[in-house]
């Protein structure tokens, strides 16, 4: 599995591994895109792109970093909002 940091290009880096090759890991930065609790729009154009760049190859995305930012329950209902918008994207085959 090759990681894909959430400083990388994601296009540029998917674009280096053929589609038989390695399985990509895409990270997300766990602060801005999940804990701070970012617009669903913000998400789901997030995700959509993620699916589209790697339709081709098996990946899968990861959200690490996770941190208690302000408190516990608010920064976890800003995960579990993430969990929900990405189960919508990522599992939904319309998008």
């Amino acid at each position: 599995m090759v990681h894909i940091s959430l400083w990388s290009d994601v296009t540029n880096a998917i674009k280096s591994y053929n589609t038989d090759s390695k399985a990509l890991e895409i990270a997300l930065h766990g602060y801005k895109d999940l804990v701070m609790g970012p617009e669903k729009k913000h998400i789901v154009n997030k995700l959509k792109f993620i699916k589209e760049e790697t339709k081709m190859h098996r990946s899968q995305v990861r959200a690490a970093g996770i941190e208690i930012v302000t408190n516990i329950n608010s920064d976890l209902a800003n995960v579990q909002e993430w969990i929900r918008y990405a189960n919508e994207t990522l599992l939904n085959s319309n998008y």
